[in-house]
């Protein structure tokens, strides 16, 4: 076991102990438990220095995550855990987007990138919801590492507060990261917890964002809003399969193998007869439309003209 496992898995212990005592403490300890929760929270104190010397030494830096919650002490479980798996996401995609040069077309990522940007669990703390993750950060004297530049543009984005702000991740980082956005958002809000998120290096605070949920459901709801509709000419040849006078409607079998299915463009001659099956070649738009909140897209296509 590594020092610093050895070191988290003690904070750990001494956490959950500190949890214990203040609950069976209630609102009026004794003198007895009040000396013991001073007693604990030393030795952590001096764990955590520990700690901070051996990240520093490790070149290890630290993502503390606490949720916090409306009028109520209840944590549901979905919600925990998607928040936490949905910001590991948004930290990878855009990692993914700053080293490929371009934003995210899908929510795809490489090993690589998975092992590169993987937060790794370190402990939990006692008095609210919250976790200590950690992740090898190399540093260098006169630039910063991509994962650097991915943190802050990370923190950037949970700072999302308007179209504006949402459409600048989406044209700089890809529609995947503010779908995980939103799916973020939604699972604090959903439940009514904020967050407050830091991220530290040799025990110093870099960056730090706190949301409440009312804030989070803001976010929710520009993006459920929000959708792009893309217009794409295209021409396919393949067979016509099926031909609908009265709903003006067909489908079409590319050489490719897919289908594509529609309904006639306004102007389009429906007067002509067709021959099914028979080759064509088919003049088309494809209309995409991209809803920010939804995990896909709604594509139709239009039939212009039939050769």
């Amino acid at each position: 076991m590594s020092t610093l496992r050895s070191i988290l898995d003690r904070i750990n212990d001494v956490e959950a102990t500190i949890a214990s005592v203040l609950r069976d403490g209630g609102t009026h300890p004794s003198v007895a438990l009040r000396l013991s929760l001073e007693s604990l929270e030393n030795r952590r104190d001096m764990l955590k220095s520990e700690f901070i010397e051996v990240s520093q030494r490790e070149f290890i830096d630290v993502c503390d995550y606490k949720l916090i919650p409306d009028d109520t002490n209840a944590y549901a479980l979905s919600a925990v855990t998607t928040a936490w798996h949905d910001f590991q996401d948004i930290l990878s995609l855009v990692f993914s987007s700053i080293r490929s040069g371009e934003p995210k077309a899908s929510a795809k990522i490489s090993q690589d990138v998975a092992e590169t940007t993987r937060l790794n669990f370190g402990y939990a703390y006692a008095g609210s919801l919250g976790i200590v993750l950690t992740i090898p950060n190399d540093r260098f004297l006169l630039s910063q590492s991509q994962l650097d530049s991915a943190v802050q543009e990370v923190f950037k984005i949970l700072e999302s507060r308007s179209n504006a702000d949402l459409v600048e991740v989406k044209s700089r980082f890809g529609t995947p990261v503010v779908r995980k956005l939103h799916s973020l958002s939604k699972a604090h809000s959903s439940y009514g917890l904020g967050a407050d998120v830091k991220w530290l290096r040799d025990g110093l605070t870099v960056d730090e964002v706190t949301t409440q949920a009312p804030e989070f459901a803001e976010i929710c709801r520009l993006i459920e809003d929000e959708s792009d509709v893309t217009f794409d000419p295209q021409v396919i040849y393949g067979t016509l399969v099926a031909w609908n006078t009265k709903t003006k409607t067909f489908v079409l079998e590319g050489d490719n193998g897919e289908f594509v299915s529609g309904r006639w463009s306004e102007d389009f001659d429906g007067a002509v007869e067709r021959t099914i099956p028979a080759p064509y070649r088919a003049e088309l738009t494809k209309k995409t439309v991209v809803r920010y909140a939804e995990d896909r897209d709604i594509i139709s296509w239009v039939l212009n003209k039939l050769d």
